[in-house]
């Protein structure tokens, strides 16, 4: 599957949409063949550092239980439950968490013609 990325925009305030998109679509993110257990999240975060309790849109990659965030040329890996409990993450909140796998994500971005969000709503 491939997607013209030059027809795609970066919502404003980072390159997280961009950067996990690109790694589920272009990785294999642990040297083997991953692809049905690696989806890509799009949820409201509680920032941190200088952005400390704001919440905004936040993207990263997930492979199992592991959270991989190479936004903004960071390398986080951590286990989900940590990330979750950083971010003050919902995944029980369909309005604030949405989780895609390859396929849905290919086809969200055709459809909207950005790297995302594409399912969050008003709340943002």
């Amino acid at each position: 599957m491939e997607i013209n990325d030059t027809i795609l925009t970066e919502a404003k305030g980072g390159d997280c949409y961009e950067s996990a998109f690109k790694e589920l679509m272009d990785s294999d993110l642990f040297g083997k063949n991953t692809n049905d257990d690696t989806t890509m999240i799009h949820a409201v975060v509680t920032g941190q550092g200088d952005i400390d309790g704001v919440q905004h849109g936040h993207a990263w990659i997930e492979v199992g239980d592991v959270v991989i965030d190479q936004s903004n040329g960071r390398n986080i890996v951590m286990r989900k439950e940590d990330y979750y409990r950083i971010g003050k993450i919902d995944p029980n909140n369909s309005t604030e968490f949405k989780r895609y796998n390859r396929k849905e994500m290919a086809k969200k971005a055709t459809q909207h013609k950005t790297y995302g969000p594409w399912d969050l709503g008003n709340v943002l």
